[in-house]
C-alpha cells in the first residue's frame, strides 16, 4: 500500500507549480528543493517587485497652478456631515432610485440628505436653493398621528425646510396620481392634524406638477458650483461691490482677468444675491448680470 511520503513526493514531481503557489505568499516565489526555477517563476521574481515599488507622484512634481489649486482644496474641504435622518432608508432598490447628495460647501463643511426617488431629489435641490430658505433636513419624525384602524400610528415627513426668518414646512412628496386617492388625503389630514403646530408651522405636499423645469435647471447649476474657490471667490467678491453694470457673465470675469474661469464663481455671487440676473434661465457666459446686495 502506497503510503502518505510516497503520495507527497509522487505530486512534488507531477506538479511543482501548483505546490509554489500554495506556498508562495504575496510579493514572494518560492521553488521546490533540488529543482530549478520555471520560466514562470523567473519572471515572476522580476515583475513583482516593480509593481510594488511603483513610484508615485508628489505635490512638488505638480505643475504651480494645478499645485495651488490642490492646496486650496485640500485647507478648504471638509467631510460632510452624516445625514439626519430618524428613519433609515434602503441603499439600493429594484424599482425606484435612491440615493444621498450633500449640500452647504459654499459656506463650510457639508450636509448629507437622503432620497427615495427622482421626484424626491428634484424637490429637495428646489428646496435647497429657494430663496430664504436655511436648512433642509431629511426624514423627520417620527410624528404621533391619531389612532384609527388598520392605519398608520406615525408619519415621518420627507423633508422639512427651515426658513430664515424661523417658519418650518413640513414636505410630503407623493406622485400625482397617489395624492388623488382617498387614503392619502385622509393620511394627510391626519398628519397636518398631528404636526402642527407642534413640529412644524405648515404642511405641503409636492407632486411632479410642483417641479418647474426652469427652477430645478437653476437649482442644479447653482448645486454643481457649490463649492467655494477661496482666491477666485475673494477677487469676485471685491470686483461685485464695486460693479455698475449691467454687463454679461463672460465681460465681469473678464474686467478682473480671471477670464471664464471665473464662472462658477459668478454663479455663486448670483446664488448669493450679490448678482442679479434679468431671467431665471438660462444662466451662462453670456446672461446679464447687475448688481445686487453687498457680497461678503
Amino acid at each position: 500500500m502506497e503510503t502518505t511520503d510516497q503520495r507527497d513526493k509522487e505530486l512534488e514531481k507531477k506538479s511543482p507549480i501548483h505546490l509554489d503557489r500554495a506556498i508562495s505568499r504575496p510579493g514572494e516565489t518560492r521553488h521546490i528543493t533540488g529543482q530549478k526555477p520555471t520560466q514562470f517563476q523567473r519572471k515572476r521574481q522580476v515583475v513583482t517587485p516593480a509593481i510594488q515599488q511603483k513610484p508615485q507622484r508628489h505635490c512638488r512634481d505638480l505643475d504651480p497652478e494645478d499645485a495651488r489649486m490642490l492646496n486650496e482644496i485640500l485647507t478648504t474641504w471638509q467631510a460632510p456631515r452624516p445625514s439626519r435622518a430618524r428613519r433609515t432608508i434602503p441603499r439600493k432598490s429594484s424599482n425606484h432610485f435612491v440615493g444621498q447628495m450633500t449640500f452647504g460647501e459654499e459656506v463650510g463643511q457639508g450636509q448629507c440628505l437622503q432620497f427615495e426617488s427622482k421626484l424626491e431629489h428634484d424637490t429637495a435641490l428646489l428646496l435647497i436653493y429657494r430663496p430664504g430658505v436655511v436648512d433642509v433636513i431629511d426624514q423627520v419624525g417620527p410624528i404621533p398621528l391619531p389612532p384609527k384602524p388598520n392605519e398608520p400610528r406615525e408619519h415621518y415627513f420627507d423633508f422639512v425646510s427651515v426658513e430664515a426668518m424661523g417658519r418650518r414646512t413640513g414636505v410630503m412628496v407623493k406622485p400625482k396620481f397617489r395624492t388623488q386617492r382617498h387614503k392619502f388625503q385622509d393620511l394627510a389630514a391626519r398628519v397636518r392634524a398631528a404636526a402642527v403646530p407642534r413640529f412644524v408651522d405648515r404642511v405641503v405636499t409636492v407632486t411632479e406638477n410642483e417641479i418647474d423645469p426652469r427652477k430645478l435647471a437653476r437649482a442644479s447649476l447653482f448645486h454643481y458650483c457649490r463649492f467655494a474657490q477661496p482666491s477666485i471667490d475673494q477677487i469676485l467678491a471685491t470686483a461685485a461691490n464695486d460693479f455698475r453694470g449691467p454687463s454679461t457673465v463672460r465681460q465681469f470675469c473678464h474686467q478682473v482677468g480671471l477670464g471664464d474661469e471665473g464662472f462658477h464663481g459668478a454663479i455663486r455671487l448670483i446664488r448669493r444675491g450679490a448678482l442679479q440676473t434679468d431671467v431665471e434661465w438660462p444662466l451662462n457666459l453670456d446672461s446679464v448680470v447687475h448688481r445686487g446686495g453687498v457680497a461678503a
